[in-house]
């Protein structure tokens, strides 16, 4: 059932993978002046990512998930692909489509569609018109028209296509199915909330060819574009609040010759109100050696700017993290500032993640 709401929060993931332009001369944060920049800009983007989520179409799309059963493995996915954000494994983002937006049947078939309205007697969805050509689910929008048992929102997915894919990795070939296009609209007490519109084409590695994705739920908007030819392509985002940018990302990305992974990628991503700006090898990283800091660096050149400012306030690099609970080192993204000291980004970021709840950092 992933396939009807899962694909709205994976796509945001991917725009937030890639994190990488060409170095410019800026003016930069002395080191103290700098961590307090970061700090205020992780509570400024936690502030607006709250706000988002409070929208009620994001918390009655929330709700829904709850009815159908899938808000664990919804947060699962989302937490996985997050930590891939965490340790800047670009070279996943070549998976990332296919294994966060990949789909289950849970007995709801697009292919023939149908109406589907929740039964609080039974407290379940039900085929209440299967003589349509589109998939809808009819349900109550919060837990105040739950109690009252009121159906009043209506997800509708037009022009629902799913594709199967052989996925051949290092835990062997199987199939999965792709979400490739649907245009969804939302209504909340008849009046519609949420308009998004997807649509992609894989190429036979599932890799995106070309991709599309626009949302408008007013006052905020976003418009996705991604494609090229051969080994180049282009990928760029933006969501606004109002005419306020929260995130924008602009984009070149490297293939390898086979088109199996990411050779390079440079530009710049904005998440209000830090951008990061530079360019990464995510094939070079990924061959990397676990505990090779030195090979990871070379691999890496990305600045973190204050975009109201525009002042730099460090550069990211990576090193050793060692996990008390596991035993075991590995490197994770820190935050250099302009006298050589760093921090931990998503701690610097005030992004706690657990493993450094419960780990110890050490040089």
């Amino acid at each position: 059932m992933n396939r009807k709401v899962k694909f709205f929060a994976a796509l945001v993931v991917v725009l937030a993978v890639l994190l990488v332009t060409c170095k410019k001369d800026k003016d930069e944060f002395s080191a103290d002046d700098a961590k307090v920049e970061l700090k205020s800009a992780g509570q400024e983007i936690q502030a607006n990512v709250s706000s988002i989520f409070a929208e009620p179409p994001m918390q009655s799309m929330m709700f829904l998930m709850q009815l159908l059963d899938i808000e664990d493995d919804w947060k699962s996915s989302l937490k996985s692909a997050a930590k891939e954000v965490e340790t800047f494994n670009l070279s996943t983002f070549n998976k990332l489509i296919r294994e966060n937006v990949h789909l289950k049947n849970d007995g709801f078939d697009p292919d023939e569609g149908g109406e589907y309205t929740f039964n609080f007697d039974f407290d379940e969805f039900e085929l209440t018109n299967p003589n349509v050509d589109y998939l809808m689910f009819i349900f109550p929008a919060d837990e105040l028209a739950y109690a009252n048992e009121q159906n009043n929102a209506e997800l509708k997915l037009n022009n629902l296509n799913i594709i199967e894919v052989e996925i051949t990795d290092d835990w062997g070939t199987y199939y999965e199915e792709v979400l490739t296009s649907v245009n969804a609209t939302f209504k909340i007490d008849g009046q519609q909330v949420m308009l998004c519109d997807y649509l992609a084409q894989l190429n036979e590695d599932a890799l995106p060819v070309s991709a599309t994705f626009n949302m408008d739920m007013p006052p905020y908007q976003m418009n996705l574009t991604h494609g090229g030819s051969g080994v180049n392509y282009t990928s760029n985002a933006e969501m606004k609040h109002n005419n306020d940018v929260l995130l924008k990302y602009n984009l070149v990305i490297k293939y390898t010759s086979q088109q199996d992974d990411i050779e390079k990628v440079l530009g710049n991503f904005q998440i209000s109100p830090i951008r990061f700006e530079g360019e990464m090898s995510p094939k070079a990283l990924d061959n990397c050696s676990e505990t090779d800091i030195s090979c990871m660096n070379n691999n890496i050149d990305v600045e973190v700017i204050q975009t109201v400012k525009n002042k730099l306030i460090g550069y990211i690099e990576f090193r050793m993290f060692y996990d008390e609970y596991w035993d075991e080192e590995y490197a994770e993204p820190v935050i250099v500032y302009s006298d050589g000291s760093w921090e931990w980004l998503f701690i610097a970021l005030g992004l706690e993640f657990d493993d450094f709840k419960r780990g110890i950092m050490k040089r």
